[in-house]
């Protein structure tokens, strides 16, 4: 789904007389729809243009019927950005298991930089996984001592180096 797209909601319940409508995308309230008549209710919301970009829940939920299964959606921009900044230039993991999070920001006409950190359309690679790995959202993880590259979409990169420190677990 697109972030500013109109979204047509059915909802079916067995529960009557529901006269609001709470729609919920990765936690954050988007819209509140009267209804009214029997189920199935129908509504149509419009998926702020400010929404957080990547994988969220989207939850309806009705004053009540309770909330329903969420469902999981891909929020993403219809329009590239304009140009694309990643930060942190390098990261220093302290020890084997510690975790940073790179951040890309795109500039789009009009508003700015926005998080685009966890967009589905970024692809984030180790060039040695042996020393650290990435995850689908830019969280980087120390495996051991040494040092290597991520890269964000092929085009920018980000210098690792992991202390090859290891933490014992804490006795029980």
């Amino acid at each position: 789904m697109t972030a500013g797209q109109e979204l047509t909601i059915d909802i079916w319940t067995a529960k009557d007389g529901i006269a609001m409508i709470l729609v919920m995308l990765g936690g954050m309230p988007i819209e509140a729809k009267p209804v009214s008549g029997s189920p199935p209710y129908r509504v149509s919301v419009r998926v702020p243009p400010t929404a957080r970009m990547g994988m969220s829940e989207l939850v309806v939920m009705g004053r009540g019927a309770g909330g329903s299964y969420p469902v999981v959606v891909d929020v993403e921009r219809a329009e590239a950005p304009q140009s694309i900044r990643v930060s942190p230039a390098s990261l220093d993991l302290h020890y084997i298991g510690d975790r940073n999070q790179i951040r890309v920001m795109g500039s789009y006409a009009g508003e700015g930089e926005v998080d685009i950190s966890k967009s589905t359309r970024l692809t984030y690679e180790s060039e040695n996984p042996r020393v650290a790995t990435v995850n689908g959202e830019g969280t980087v993880t120390g495996v051991s001592g040494g040092s290597t590259r991520i890269r964000v979409n092929r085009q920018f990169s980000v210098d690792v180096r992991v202390a090859g420190i290891v933490v014992p677990l804490p006795q029980r």
